[in-house]
């Protein structure tokens, strides 16, 4: 789901639509369990799915709504 909810944000960023808040992930996430390809999702535990999902928020929130995701995913990917 973190994978989703990045590509999500990072398109509608790429499209000059509205940052995609955190309120609204959940909503992708149910519609994710309800599709055909993502029907597994269902036998996951939905606190793991909500973690993943928070850790996004988290990854996001040092750096602003403005600045880049590249910035983020970098820092992230240097474990600070």
């Amino acid at each position: 789901m973190f994978n989703d909810a990045l590509r999500a944000r990072q398109e509608a960023h790429a499209a000059g639509l509205p940052y995609i808040t955190g309120a609204e992930l959940p909503a992708q996430l149910t519609a994710a369990k309800a599709s055909p390809e993502r029907a597994w999702l269902g036998g996951v535990c939905s606190v793991v799915l909500q973690q993943s999902l928070g850790d996004l928020n988290t990854a996001y929130r040092p750096f602003g709504l403005g600045r880049s995701l590249g910035w983020a995913m970098t820092l992230i990917g240097q474990g600070r």
